[in-house]
């Protein structure tokens, strides 16, 4: 599809993604009702001063002065004042309201962006993410009262107007309105140009966004590898990237607002034109006039208001459907049975194969039976396919031939969350939340009490950490555990991993940071306290692997007993 094409199957798609975005506001309908009743009215009540104006210039020209102004002036300020209260709770009803909205479309957008599969996030930064969350609804909230307004507001207030001037000379409105097929004709032009710099300027945005995440994750690994001025120098182009689509933006919309200027004034200037030389202009009062004038500015504000929606809509849109692209990213399918809570589990793999990119198998054909209770053992070279078998029997991916099955039922028969319950996976690098060592322990069980917590970690060696720590388990840990070491760091994932009680626990490269002899004493423990728990270790240490029942060995995309 060209991009010409491309552009105008996303125009279409503009009015549904307004739909979809109003049907969020359906539980808030009643207050959405009332936010447009107060919208129309402030529209409506306005229309009154041009005409108080022009009465107040009759009597002024008849002489009748001063008295005779004190009653369109009463007018004039009545008018004003109850147009500002009723901004007043039109602007209140209707943030509330936008807000409310937007607050439910980052809580949906986490809540799908939360469950989506380990395959979702291969293809998708962590900083294109935070933008999405964040940046793009944001964006929907500021221009959706801006676009709601305009399509709510405008058309009230140019049929008032329409009627108001028709009222004082017909033929004069016909006249006035001759420069709006012009203006709408901008309107369409300017649309796509809009619409794929708007864009642009997104992608170029979320690159942004998603270099600076990464370079600020690893500004430990820049510094040590003296990479500070290559790391400038690539940020600098991406801003640049993203300055260049800014200014892109700026030169169609700086064409764009200027123009749409020149079409009000040409209105004014022909109807003028026509009053001087048809002679309607001396059967009118001088309030008319002078009525007529201001109401001519009124009646293309509502179309410029009309026009300048068309760019806020379409900004809004492109926000909204990026929203609308995770939204409807599909979740992992799940069954609706669970892992049975009285009894350890069989674990079994009949003929596994799986791969990342198509025809490029990392596991061949790989059959495996653990027993409950049992302990075994996985070895082999790096890159050999360990950790996805790991990540296989947790689901965080389906194999694409074979079956993993639990107790004789397919992985994809249970329930996520049951699943999980009962096979725990501990990676390498278990990731930890800038909280508390207590708040990241509990993070495995929030019910857990504090014994339980306490037994844990005396379990896995925790104790003498948290007695470093002035404020003990209400220690804060940085981001990502940043001010704990690698081997602590990794004892505190344990320790969230068993805080869940699995009963199948794999283990994957998870002590890789201690020292053997504390590893050794570690996985011992963990072995005793729950002899009727399964354990996976996935490790390269014979240290570890020499506490396993049986050992395999993985490598070429097969497993074999080592």
């Amino acid at each position: 599809m060209s991009e010409e094409r491309s552009d105008r199957r996303s125009y279409r798609q503009v009015l549904p993604t307004l739909r979809r975005l109003l049907r969020l506001l359906i539980p808030y309908r009643s207050r959405m009702l009332l936010s447009l009743f107060l919208t129309g009215i402030a529209a409506v009540v306005p229309l009154a001063t041009p005409r108080l104006i022009g009465i107040a210039v009759d009597q002024w020209n008849n002489g009748k002065f001063p008295e005779s102004l004190l009653f369109p002036a009463i007018g004039i300020l009545v008018v004003e004042v109850v147009s500002l209260i009723l901004r007043h709770f039109k602007e209140y009803h209707s943030q509330t309201l936008v807000e409310r909205m937007v607050f439910d479309l980052r809580c949906m957008l986490f809540a799908r962006v939360d469950r989506l599969p380990a395959s979702f996030y291969e293809k998708s930064p962590t900083g294109k993410l935070a933008t999405r969350i964040l940046d793009e609804s944001r964006s929907v909230e500021l221009h959706f009262l801006g676009v709601l307004s305009a399509l709510v507001v405008a058309p009230v207030s140019l049929l008032g107007i329409v009627i108001v001037l028709s009222i004082i000379d017909w033929q004069l409105v016909l006249w006035a309105m001759l420069p709006v097929p012009l203006l709408y004709l901008l309107i369409a032009l300017s649309a796509r140009s809009i619409r794929r710099v708007g864009r642009l300027v997104r992608d170029r945005s979320e690159s942004l966004s998603s270099t600076l995440h990464e370079q600020v994750g690893g500004i430990r690994t820049i510094q040590l590898l003296g990479g500070e001025e290559a790391e400038e120098h690539r940020f600098a182009g991406r801003a640049a990237d993203y300055r260049s689509a800014r200014r892109e933006m700026a030169n169609v919309t700086s064409w764009y607002y200027p123009a749409l200027g020149l079409f009000m004034g040409m209105g004014t200037v022909i109807v003028l034109l026509y009053a001087v030389w048809s002679g309607s202009g001396r059967e009118m009062t001088g309030g008319d006039i002078v009525s007529f004038i201001v109401y001519l500015g009124y009646l293309y504000g509502p179309l410029v208001s009309l026009s300048g929606a068309n760019h806020a809509l379409q900004e809004m849109a492109l926000s909204a459907e990026r929203i609308f692209e995770i939204l409807d990213e599909q979740l992992p399918s799940e069954g609706s049975a669970d892992v049975a809570t009285d009894k350890t589990p069989e674990i079994e793999c009949r003929g596994v194969s799986f791969a990342y990119h198509s025809g490029r198998d990392i596991l061949k054909n790989i059959s495996l039976t653990v027993r409950p209770g049992e302990r075994i053992g996985i070895a082999g070279p790096t890159g050999a396919g360990k950790t996805t078998l790991a990540r296989l029997l947790v689901r965080l991916y389906d194999p694409s031939e074979g079956r993993a099955l639990l107790d004789g039922k397919e992985l994809r028969e249970y329930r996520l969350a049951s699943l999980r319950k009962a096979v725990t996976l501990v990676d390498q690098e278990g990731f930890l939340f800038g909280l508390s060592i207590r708040e990241n322990i509990r993070f495995g069980d929030p019910r857990a009490g504090e014994e339980d917590i306490r037994r844990i970690m005396a379990l896995v060696r925790l104790e003498e950490v948290v007695r470093r720590h002035p404020a003990g388990m209400d220690a804060e840990i940085g981001e990502r555990g940043v001010r704990l070491s690698a081997g602590e760091r990794q004892r505190l994932s344990l320790a969230r991993a068993l805080l869940r009680d699995p009963r199948i626990l794999v283990l994957d490269e998870a002590t890789s940071a201690l020292d053997i002899g504390l590893e050794r004493e570690i996985l011992s423990g963990i072995m005793a306290e729950k002899p009727e728990r399964t354990t996976i270790v996935i490790s390269h240490r014979p240290s570890a692997l020499e506490l396993c029942a049986k050992v395999y060995r993985l490598q070429d995309g097969g497993l074999a007993p080592d």
